[in-house]
């Protein structure tokens, strides 16, 4: 073999152990801990001889994509609602924390992951795609080494597609179901996690939502103007003075993933949209024995007609309309379910460049003393529904 030959050969050899040396497995641990009387689960990286030098990167597709992350119930199987927490300063985190509005004890959980970046000192980022376990029985194990990594040079992160600037102990709610009905609160839950500005859980609101009659939607400039840095709440500052205007009262709050929903009350209109002289005549007179089924007799009581409910939608995640079409019963109920304000720590987040309003509406037809039926589609657009209600004016400040 030529000096030459041998050369190369020498030169291949070190490439390779230097690339087997470079993607040696990286572990995570994930365990339960008690932070000031709440349970939340913290995730941290390990590397090799157990020091914990590596780091997540703050700018993870991961950390930016909710839907990268999935935590599921090793019991039931079934996927569980969180908020995640960075833990860290200058892009490099030092653990992920996991918290769980829904349970106040610890329980077996397993949390699969894709696109979460680590980085060992002056190394190449890191890619992972795999599973970690956390299990609060005694003897559990907490680690558990994630699934072959894939090196991606950190150059590429520049690459991925941003979802919008986040502060480093930014949280958001986990993966919601896409449920019928908006989900309560369990007992017992509405009055935890009340203090340092923590909201109790709110309602869910189906997500994707059910396919709506019309939708549009709502232009930035109308609701945040040009101010720098908006928030959440600045959003609903605008929506609920367009309420407060057009004498819609009551209103209802809805979690939805990075952001929130708002449900009107029901209302009584034209065929064409506009308001019906009586719009807000549907008065319950007292029932001797409440139901919601008499309720509901009582709310429409064989009145023919038009209805609607304007549910606003506010997430950075982009969304189809799915799943069965929304009867008038729940429709009614949703001005009922949820909060009755936007909880303070949900209108803090920042309203990144990703979010979009989205007016849904939900309309109804009724004929002589059957059902309220759901009309699909509307004969009136999205906006002109906005306009006919007065919304979109009210908006505009006209």
């Amino acid at each position: 073999m030529s000096r030459c030959s041998r050369g190369i050969l020498l030169l291949s050899l070190s490439v390779a152990l230097t690339t087997v040396s470079f993607a040696a497995p990286v572990e995570i641990t994930a365990r339960w801990i008690n932070e000031n009387g709440r349970w939340l689960v913290r995730i941290e990286p390990v590397d090799n001889n157990r020091v914990r030098t590596t780091k997540f990167l703050g700018d993870s597709p991961a950390l930016r994509r909710r839907g990268l992350f999935q935590v599921t119930d090793a019991a039931s199987g079934q996927r569980m609602n969180f908020r995640l927490e960075r833990r860290g300063e200058n892009g490099a985190l030092s653990s992920i924390d996991l918290t769980f509005p829904e349970i106040d004890a610890p329980r077996k959980i397993t949390v699969r992951v894709s696109g979460l970046m680590l980085q060992a000192g002056e190394a190449e980022a890191i890619s992972y795609e795999g599973s970690v376990t956390a299990d609060p029985s005694p003897g559990g194990k907490y680690r558990r080494s994630l699934a072959a990594p894939t090196p991606t040079p950190s150059r590429q992160l520049a690459s991925e597609p941003s979802g919008g600037a986040t502060s480093p102990n930014n949280t958001f709610a986990g993966p919601l179901p896409g449920a019928g009905e908006p989900t309560a609160s369990p007992a017992g839950t509405a009055a935890a996690g009340q203090s340092g500005g923590r909201s109790a859980r709110m309602p869910q609101f189906p997500f994707p939502p059910p396919p709506a009659s019309a939708n549009e939607t709502v232009p930035r400039d109308l609701l945040v103007g040009a101010k720098e840095d908006p928030q959440l709440r600045d959003v609903d500052l605008a929506l609920s003075a367009a309420f407060r205007q057009c004498s819609y009262g009551e209103k209802s709050y809805y979690a939805v993933p990075n952001g929130f929903a708002i449900a009107s009350r029901i209302e009584q209109m034209n065929a064409d949209g506009s308001p019906n002289d009586d719009r807000w005549s549907m008065d319950v007179t007292p029932l001797r024995k409440f139901s919601v089924e008499a309720y509901l007799r009582a709310l429409f009581r064989a009145r023919p007609g038009h209805y609607r409910v304007i549910v606003f939608l506010v997430t950075d995640q982009p969304f189809e309309q799915e799943g069965p079409k929304v009867t008038s019963k729940q429709a009614a109920l949703w001005v009922a379910s949820g909060f009755n304000k936007l909880p303070r720590d949900v209108g803090e987040q920042p309203l990144s460049e990703d979010h979009s309003c989205t007016a849904l509406i939900y309309e109804f037809s009724r004929v002589g003393g059957g059902e309220p039926t759901f009309v699909e589609p509307s004969q009136v657009t999205g906006e002109l529904h906005l306009q006919k209600s007065g919304l979109l004016a009210a908006l505009r400040g006209q």
